[in-house]
């Protein structure tokens, strides 16, 4: 049967295997074109995917990463909000503590206001006081003023009932003495005419008294010392009639100057001047007011003596000015000294107690003498001695200062000065 295919049949049939070839290969070459462009976007699909897994890993990671971070975050905000809740406690307790001092601060100044209050209400009764008690001595002063002008008043009059009683003996010893003189004229006149009348014009030989007096005139006392001022007789000068001196008897031309005497105050010149009662029982008993506002005691060897002669007091060795303590004994009664320490009003009524304790008698002139001379020699002389020894009391008194106000102090720096004495300033050196 093959031999009997012609030879074209044959190439026919291969051509048409050639084309079934070719179109297989062109077919092959299409499937695998296919098949590369199915790889190929199987390859893209598979690189999509996984950019699309890794996209999505890295979504996830950066989700989780931002969830991690507002985690954190979160963490870190709820840290610092208790960081600053607890720092709002720490400035609540601090203000609540600020509070507290502020409460416990106000209570202290108004316990401190209350204190200074209740001082100065203190402080106010005090000078209600002080200002009771000063015009309580003012009443007093007022009614003693009151009273030395009744009993001044009272001193006149009983000065001018004496004077009038002088003047009424004056004028009987004048009328006396007129009575006598006209009866020794009338006995000259009798003896007149017994005498010769030769005799009648001597009178001088006739001696009428027993009692003739001679005496010697110096003159008057009325020269002043050139230099001092000093009044001397004429007679004592032993300078010239310009330039007048005394020599020793006053100041030695000069070289001896001293200073003038003070005044007396008003009322020891009253009561050395005065012709009252009250004056002249205090100049008899001078020594006895002397003794009592003395500051001192006196103390030697007493060898006084008192046989034969008068009396004449004698002392031998050392005599001393005793001061003592400032304060008397629990057992001893005060004296010199201790008694300016007292109450003022008490120390004239000490004074007048002693006299009457050693004599027996009573005289309300004693209290009333040596209230005075407190008072000249404590506010009108100055006494600086007796200024010293001022209670601290009464020396706030006579110096009008506030008792609040007054402060002692002892500066061991501070030096006299002037007329002050050198240990004026001296810081105790032993317990009082």
């Amino acid at each position: 049967m093959e031999n009997s295919n012609p030879p074209s049949t044959k190439r026919k049939q291969q051509q048409e295997d050639n084309r079934q070839r070719k179109k297989a290969e062109r077919e092959n070459k299409q499937l695998d074109a296919a098949l590369l462009k199915i790889e190929q976007s199987m390859e893209k699909e598979q690189a999509a995917w996984e950019a699309a897994v890794i996209h999505a890993e890295r979504q996830l990671i950066r989700q989780q990463e931002g969830e991690q971070a507002r985690f954190d975050a979160s963490i870190l905000r709820l840290e610092r909000q208790e960081m600053k809740l607890e720092a709002a406690q720490r400035r609540e307790q601090a203000q609540f503590d600020a509070a507290i001092l502020r409460l416990e601060r106000q209570e202290m100044q108004l316990e401190a206001a209350q204190r200074r209050e209740q001082a100065q209400f203190d402080a106010a009764i005090l000078r209600l006081e002080r200002q009771e008690m000063q015009l309580e001595a003012a009443q007093r002063r007022e009614q003693a003023q009151f009273d030395a002008a009744i009993l001044h008043l009272e001193r006149q009059e009983a000065q001018l009932e004496a004077s009038l009683d002088r003047a009424i003996r004056q004028e009987e010893r004048l009328m006396a003495a007129e009575q006598r003189q006209r009866e020794r004229n009338a006995r000259l006149e009798r003896l007149m005419a017994r005498l010769n009348p030769a005799r009648q014009c001597n009178l001088d030989s006739i001696t009428l008294f027993n009692d003739i007096h001679s005496y010697y005139n110096v003159g008057s006392c009325n020269f002043c010392c050139s230099h001092c001022g000093a009044l001397g007789f004429d007679s004592e000068n032993r300078g010239t009639s310009s330039q007048r001196h005394y020599g020793i008897l006053c100041c030695n031309q000069g070289k001896i100057m001293l200073d003038d005497l003070p005044d007396l105050p008003p009322t020891l010149e009253n009561l050395f001047t005065s012709e009252d009662t009250l004056a002249q029982y205090f100049r008899k008993n001078i020594r006895r007011f002397n003794a009592g506002m003395s500051l001192c005691s006196f103390q030697a060897t007493d060898k006084t003596v008192t046989t034969g002669e008068p009396g004449a007091f004698k002392v031998v060795g050392q005599t001393y000015r005793r001061m003592g303590s400032t304060t008397a004994g629990e057992d001893s009664d005060a004296k010199c000294l201790q008694i300016y320490f007292l109450d003022p009003g008490y120390q004239a009524t000490l004074r007048a107690q002693r006299y009457i304790a050693e004599h027996d008698t009573e005289d309300q002139r004693d209290v009333q003498l040596f209230s005075l001379l407190h008072t000249a020699l404590t506010q009108e002389a100055d006494n600086s001695y007796i200024r010293s020894f001022l209670t601290i009391v009464e020396w706030i008194r006579h110096s009008d200062h506030n008792p609040d106000e007054v402060q002692l102090e002892l500066h061991e720096t501070e030096r006299p000065s002037g007329g002050q004495h050198r240990g004026r300033f001296h810081l105790p050196t032993a317990p009082e």
